[in-house]
């Protein structure tokens, strides 16, 4: 995610070059802001609609994933009120995780001593305000598949966000490429995989 943003201010500090040396390159910036704009201001129509069309999808699904997800949380949070005798106000992910796997408090506690020895103390809940206790195993079974269900409704969310960006570098190059068949800039680009750090975007460009 950090190499796609740091491909994103490298494309946006190349377009801004390109605009000083070559005025029409303002299309580049039309489809750094939505896809397919700088296409249609080209009446590359069919270009556009598809960049456009795509951005819709897209859009659809990152704000879909994260709808699920913030219904899921508050499903599973009035759950863990109503099943496990819990208040559910301003719990960590750590405490959600600790109460989807443990029926109780109790048995949390429990488990935690025979794993640590003499230092369990410090990873025990000893406050009546964390206490919780399921009213059966298949209450905390149902709690942790909606708790699962929102971390892979936001997964989805988070990779449809990457999407949206990738969809705007994509409409540049493409830009680009309509540009280069009519101006004597050469332009190119290619993505090559990093060691730690997911992939980079690669432009260059150089006057014939």
């Amino acid at each position: 995610m950090k190499t796609m943003f740091k491909n994103i201010k490298f494309i946006l500090l190349i377009v801004i070059f390109m605009q000083l040396l070559y005025p029409s390159a303002v299309n580049m910036m039309k489809s750094f802001v939505l896809p397919g704009l700088g296409e249609l201001s080209m009446k590359e129509n069919s270009r556009a609609k598809l960049f456009f069309t795509s951005e819709i999808l897209i859009l659809s699904t990152h704000l879909l994933g994260k709808s699920f997800r913030d219904s899921y949380v508050d499903q599973y949070t009035g759950f863990a009120e109503l099943h496990a005798n819990v208040n559910m106000d301003n719990r960590g992910y750590d405490f959600i995780i600790d109460m989807s796997n443990h029926n109780s408090m109790t048995d949390y506690n429990q488990n935690i001593a025979s794993y640590h020895g003499e230092n369990f103390s410090e990873y025990q809940y000893d406050n009546d305000l964390d206490n919780w206790e399921w009213d059966s195993n298949e209450s905390r079974l149902e709690f942790d598949k909606m708790r699962r269900s929102s971390l892979v409704s936001g997964m989805i969310s988070d990779f449809a966000l990457a999407g949206l960006i990738i969809n705007r570098i994509i409409s540049v190059i493409d830009v680009m490429y309509l540009e280069k068949r009519k101006s004597n800039i050469n332009l190119g680009s290619y993505i090559s995989k990093e060691q730690n750090d997911g992939i980079a975007l690669n432009v260059s460009f150089s006057m014939k």
